[in-house]
């Protein structure tokens, strides 16, 4: 059956992205194992056990807030811009037209396998463990590329996405616009959450290095259930918009 037919493609995605959510939160579980989330907890738990401080304080949380906003946000922004486009829209594309034949070489049942999850699951593990090696840019600055990766919702909008609805013309027709999109969508992803949630602890005191991973997890689901809530205003605009 046609992944195009309605019937088959809701089925597919309402299947794909409860997956994908509860991967997201196997993802923050992972986070709070490594290395560099333990040692900045546990910096912070000595420094407040220090000040005699049992729990953090809503004056905590603001201070807090203060010092890493920018790293809140970039995780906010990381989450958000994923979310939008995978899995909903990126298992939505094909390398075809809309009344044109299957044009690529990976068959019809396997191209959203392939292209999409298994090109995203790779390439955001390889980002999230460059992580561990390579830190850049700091966190001043980080908040820029993060800022910049909202442009993939744009672009993979103007790739072949519900090409049997949409109006809004086609720029990107070649699949592999769309295949090395997801490359890059995927790294950054992985890369840039990954430097988000070590540096959100760095940049405070050390009694709030707690409250900053906390509040780091808050906008990572907020970024996740924001994104997931503007996929409908992605197709909508596609559909109308010509």
């Amino acid at each position: 059956m046609s992944m195009l037919q309605p019937a088959s493609f809701t089925s597919r995605i309402g299947g794909y992205t409860p997956t994908f959510l509860t991967s997201d939160m196997s993802t923050l579980s992972e986070y709070s194992i490594q290395d560099f989330y333990k040692y900045y907890i546990d910096k912070g738990n000595r420094a407040r056990a220090a000040e005699h401080a049992t729990r953090p304080s809503l004056k905590q949380f603001s201070e807090a807030f203060k010092g890493c906003w920018q790293q809140l946000v970039s995780v906010f922004l990381v989450f958000f811009v994923t979310l939008a486009v995978f899995p909903a829209v990126l298992a939505g594309t094909t390398p075809n037209g809309k009344g044109e034949p299957w044009n690529s070489a990976i068959p019809r049942e396997l191209y959203p396998g392939i292209t999409v999850f298994l090109n995203f699951n790779l390439m955001a593990a390889i980002g999230s463990t460059t992580a561990n090696f390579v830190q850049f840019p700091g966190p001043k600055l980080l908040i820029y590329p993060v800022a910049a990766r909202l442009l993939f919702i744009p672009y993979f909008m103007l790739c072949n996405y519900n090409v049997e609805d949409r109006i809004m013309p086609v720029w990107f027709k070649n699949e592999w616009f769309f295949i090395l999109g997801n490359v890059l969508m995927a790294f950054t992803s992985g890369y840039f959450s990954s430097l988000a949630m070590m540096y959100a602890p760095r940049v405070v005191q050390s009694s709030y290095a707690k409250t900053a991973g906390m509040a780091g997890a808050l906008f990572l689901i907020t970024g996740i259930m924001c994104g997931v809530a503007f996929v409908p205003v992605i197709t909508a605009m596609v559909n109308n918009i010509g």
